[in-house]
């Protein structure tokens, strides 16, 4: 068990609950502490005003995991109690000075004593004499069906006795105490010892013993394999006792007849059969010196000759069943009749080795027929049934199993056919397996499921053992010809729409409905109306899984494979082309159906103009994603441009707005465009517009819903309309009347659940096209990119729920799915002129009182964990216990974030103070995120006491606030950035920046790489370095292992990589919690 002061003093908040209680130990206030039922757990009570009540849990490696007593301090504060204190230091006394008092010492000390003198006694110990006899006793009582067997034993030194009590005896060895026989002779365990041998089957009855033990204890009804002198033996037993007994000798007692000193080998009877013929019958005779007992009823262990054989399964198998026969008849004869002539011959010679095992009279070798085995088979198909006539060919002898009468032969020519019976029997059990039935004529199957186990699984193994012929009717029921299917894809220019038609081969297309639905129910085949079974296999039917997951996807109807084709929207073509590549060209595909492929797939860098004032702005990465926006909104498609954070997906989205306007300009529409973004940034995206496309006039829609309503006005006459997330859902009623001509959905993460009020307005929304822009496309799941993708492209994917069921468990057919319609590029690979991005952990140290009061903490929610989880369950508790973790996590930044009037340090803000000198010093310019704006407040007083210039942004700041302190901070006012994580972690350029210190961790490793990278953008010329600062030993250590952990996870959706952390499970929190 460890306790030290050490550990006990880490659990307490103040140091003088940690006094008083070592005080109150030297006091002598602990009245006992004394250890429970449950190992580990321990109560004790402790004088104070009242008496109180501890209990304390130690878990198998001896730590404290638990600590309660019943005093009002303990509820009314955290950490030990001063009674726990005095317990624990009770208890580490009594673990470091144990003390054995009264009885229980002297028999501490008295085996101890016992273990050295036995030890050092044991050459000199006595060597008993042991004889063992094994008794067999065969019912002689039509009432006593059972043989039993049973094992005694006698034991001496010069004179042999009687265990009379052997169960009792084997108590005595069990407890290494001393056994009396007489006056004369006692069994002592330190005088006495058994042979080698001896000793093994002693340890077998030790075993026999305990088992005995443990199911008396746990049974009502006791009856005991202990009878005296005698323990009953079951046959596991009796295997082992005579394998211990090979090559050596043992006595025998069968039905109180005793054979003494009888050998124990392990070898086969040495018994023969002899078989004559006596008139037209036949006479087996056993040829053996004696009577046969066999120990077993299976065989196994016989006794002949005075001897006992541990003979070989082979043997056993083949001479009980005769044993047993000669015993009823109570003869060495058996005359077996002539109708039996021909089945007996063939089992005895198949079985028993002539000459070696068997005389056969020449009488019956000369009738003997011996002819190689074929197998027919011949099936038959009857109403739905199957009809089968099995047949055995000797030559020209015909055997039918089933039939009275079965041999079909010449009975005049007095042969005796000695036939195949393990290759009948192989046939044979085909059949049983699928429990055909037999109608006195044919065998015959009736249930679907097993005539298509028969027709898909058993005909294969049926083939390489038999002949079989098929009637026309039952080649009607067992398709050997696969069904096929060819797809044709035409694009309909008149009406924009594909459609979509298929050629069936082996399959009624009215059927086919039916067919694909049994697809999709996992099941194994389909019965055609015309009888005959369709194996639904992959192997056996890949076209037709192919259609049925085309079903699934586009969501089909029945109806739709009733019409000439299926009209499908022009953005399926993807999806088409990817089953054409993955299905050997399923479709046929004419050339304009590939050239929409094709342009989508590359969309032209010249096709469309680049507005000519954003022609040297744009990068190239950039004018290829205006481009793809360009080409996809012409097809009347929508996508999600998904590039890494910094990338300039605002402008890339801005030159494809402007150049839309242009277009409109020279074909006189006047549709606007909407951009719908966080609170945050709608008026970064006015200051963009305003810097990259003037000519725009752009309408922010803001502010209360009286300033709302006197926008709505202008908004008719905007060329851009810009609103907010929280806003678009007050003012849905106003926008879905109004027909963009696209709309722009920033920070797409936003609409991650399509459940949302939110979400659910955006998709009232006309407009020509939506695209979706997110460096975080996947956050939590997969579902998270089938919201963004039912706004942006609908109906392209399933239905949420059959979404889940064929992509959750296969996201790279997923990537492949939606890759046409996602750009996503990352940093590394576009902008090789961008500096690097260095990260580093920088580990702090909590502060004695902080550990105090994290320890305490840690204790305290254990408990609460536990708890919730056994009351709440996991699922439903998870918010509590996410609560709880915070308070863990609020702790490691600073306990003043909950705890009122806390005067301490923490450790974790001295390290800031300490590397914001440096940094300042040396020129830097930093940002400082944490999550939780109190924090930034205790950081902004800091600041102020070291006199640092910063500015100051939380979820409090106005939006265009937040846009002129960006600026500011760029063109180089103040040094440092105080940032609210949740409030200014997108959207911001602050390039001005070449230090991004994340305080503290969010579970989302995402949500603080958009943070660092609102530093390490287009526009950084500096090496932007990264610290994470991380506690010691706390449950940061653990949040930043698992994001690491996720980090490393293959990215198989979003291509080029973008995971975020999933929700927590159950065994992550537990492993947070793991902290010594």
């Amino acid at each position: 068990m460890y306790i030290t002061e050490d550990t006990i003093r880490n659990r307490c908040v103040k140091e003088t609950t940690f006094d008083r209680g070592k005080n109150y130990y030297h006091l002598g206030k602990v009245d006992f502490v004394n250890e429970t039922d449950v190992e580990g757990n321990f109560q004790s009570v402790v004088s104070g005003s009242d008496p109180y009540n501890i209990s304390l849990e130690f878990n198998k490696h001896g730590v404290l995991e638990r600590a309660k007593c019943d005093c009002p301090a303990f509820f009314d504060s955290p950490g030990h109690c001063k009674h726990i204190v005095a317990s624990l230091f009770s208890l580490k006394d009594q673990v470091e000075n144990p003390v054995l008092k009264g009885k229980e010492k002297n028999q501490e000390i008295e085996q101890i004593l016992d273990f050295f003198h036995q030890s050092s006694n044991e050459e000199n110990q006595q060597l008993l004499d042991v004889e063992w006899t094994f008794s067999y006793e065969v019912p002689l009582s039509y009432y006593r069906k059972e043989s039993s067997c049973s094992l005694s034993m006698r034991i001496g030194v010069e004179r042999m006795y009687n265990v009379s009590h052997i169960e009792k005896f084997l108590h005595a060895i069990w407890n290494k105490e001393e056994y009396s026989f007489s006056k004369k002779f006692s069994y002592t365990p330190w005088l006495h010892r058994f042979s080698e041998q001896d000793q093994l089957v002693i340890d077998l009855l030790l075993e026999i013993f305990e088992h005995e033990k443990i199911a008396n204890t746990s049974s009502f009804v006791q009856r005991s394999i202990f009878q005296g002198k005698k323990v009953q033996l079951s046959r596991p037993y009796i295997i082992r006792l005579f394998d211990l007994f090979i090559n050596k000798v043992i006595h025998i007692d069968i039905n109180q007849e005793l054979f003494p000193d009888v050998p124990v080998i392990q070898q086969d009877i040495p018994i023969t059969f002899e078989l004559t013929q006596v008139q037209n019958d036949l006479q087996l005779t056993v040829r053996r010196l004696g009577k046969i007992a066999s120990f077993l009823k299976e065989g196994g262990v016989f006794f002949y000759q005075h001897r006992v054989y541990v003979t070989s399964e082979q043997q056993s198998k083949k001479l009980i069943p005769l044993l047993t026969s000669f015993e009823k008849l109570r003869s060495d004869t058996m005359r077996i009749p002539e109708t039996y002539k021909q089945d007996f011959v063939s089992g005895m010679l198949q079985h028993f080795k002539i000459d070696r095992e068997i005389e056969v009279d020449k009488k019956i070798t000369e009738q003997i027929l011996q002819l190689p085995l074929h197998i027919k088979v011949f099936l038959d198909a009857k109403d739905g049934t199957i009809l089968c006539d099995l047949q055995y060919h000797y030559g020209e002898t015909v055997v039918k199993p089933f039939s009275e009468n079965n041999m079909e032969t010449d009975s005049s020519t007095g042969k005796i056919l000695i036939r195949d019976l393990v290759k009948e029997r192989q046939v044979m059990w085909v059949f049983e397996e699928l429990e055909f039935q037999y109608n006195g004529q044919f065998m015959y199957l009736e249930d679907d499921e097993r005539i298509y186990s028969f027709l898909f699984e058993s005909l294969q193994k049926l083939q390489p053992l038999a002949d079989i012929y098929y009637s026309d009717h039952f080649r009607s029921i067992h398709r050997s010809r696969k069904p096929k299917a060819k797809g044709k894809v035409v694009w309909n220019h008149d009406i924009n729409i594909l459609e979509v038609s298929f050629d069936m081969e082996g399959i009624l297309l009215e059927e086919l409905p039916s067919v694909l639905a049994a697809i999709q129910e996992k099941k194994q085949y389909h019965r055609l109306k015309d009888g005959s079974f369709l194996s639904l296999h992959d192997e056996d039917s890949s076209e037709l899984l192919h259609m049925a997951r085309l079903q699934e996807e586009l969501q089909l109807k029945k109806t739709d494979w009733d019409k000439p084709f299926i009209s499908l929207p022009l953005h399926q073509a993807m999806y088409l082309e990817q089953m054409n590549q993955q299905d050997d060209h399923f479709f046929d595909t004419e050339q304009d159906f590939n050239a929409l492929v094709q342009r989508i797939k590359e969309p032209s860098e010249t096709e469309y103009v680049l507005p000519e004032q954003l022609q040297p702005i744009l990068r190239p990465y950039q004018k290829v994603g205006f481009q793809w926006l360009r080409s996809l909104a012409e097809l009347g498609f929508g996508g999600i441009l998904a590039d890494d954070m910094g990338l300039g997906k605002t402008l890339q989205a801005i030159s494809f707005i402007l150049s839309l306007h242009q277009e409109r300009q020279k074909e006189g529409k006047g549709l606007s465009s909407l951009v719908i973004a966080p609170t945050s940034l709608v008026y970064n995206w006015q200051s963009e517009f305003q810097q990259f496309a003037p000519e725009l006039q752009v309408v922010v829609v803001s502010g209360n819903q009286v300033e709302r309503q006197s926008l709505f006005a202008s908004v008719a006459d905007a060329d851009v309309v810009v609103t907010s997330y929280p806003l678009i859902r007050r003012d849905i009623e106003f926008y879905k009347k109004i027909a963009f001509a696209t709309c722009i959905l920033d920070e797409a993460q936003f609409l991650k659940n399509h459940l949302t009020l939110t979400a659910q307005s955006v998709k009232l929304i006309r407009a020509k096209s939506f695209f979706a822009l997110t460096g975080t496309p996947v956050e939590n799941s997969i579902n998270d990119l089938w919201s963004i993708f039912d706004l942006v492209l609908p109906k392209y994917l399933p239905p949420i729920q059959s979404f889940q069921r064929i992509y959750g468990n296969e996201p790279k057919n997923l990537s492949k799915r939606v890759k046409p319609f996602i750009l996503r590029r990352l940093k590394a690979d576009v902008l090789k002129e961008l500096p690097p991005k260095i990260e580093n952990k920088l580990v702090s140290i909590l502060t004695d009182e902080q550990k105090k009061l994290y320890l305490a903490y840690l204790e305290q929610i254990k408990g609460q964990i536990s708890s919730i989880i056994q009351t709440d369950g996991f699922n439903k508790g998870k918010l509590k216990i996410l609560a709880a973790l915070t308070r863990l996590r609020q702790i490691c930044c600073h306990p003043g974030l909950f705890i009122e009037d806390y005067a301490g340090e923490s450790g974790k803000l001295q390290q800031l103070k300490e590397i914001l000198g440096e940094m300042i010093a040396g020129g830097h310019r930093i940002l400082i995120f944490s999550q939780f704006s109190s924090m930034l407040k205790i950081i902004r007083e800091v600041m102020e006491q070291e006199e640092y210039r910063y500015f100051y942004l939380d979820g409090s700041t106005p939006a265009q606030e937040r846009m002129a302190m960006a600026q500011k901070f760029n063109e180089g006012e103040r040094d440092i950035f105080l940032i609210s994580l949740k409030a200014g972690g997108t959207g911001l350029n602050l390039t001005g920046a070449d230090t991004v210190i994340l305080y503290d961790l969010w579970w989302n490793p995402a949500v603080e790489d958009q943070a660092a990278d609102r530093a390490h953008r287009i526009g950084q010329e500096k090496v932007v370095q990264v610290i994470r600062m991380v506690t010691q030993g706390t449950i940061e250590e653990k949040i930043y292992e698992l994001q690491q952990k996720k980090r490393e996870m293959i990215q198989q959706v979003v291509q080029s990589g973008e995971t975020l952390l999933t929700k927590l499970s159950e065994q992550e929190i537990l492993d947070l919690l793991s902290l010594e």
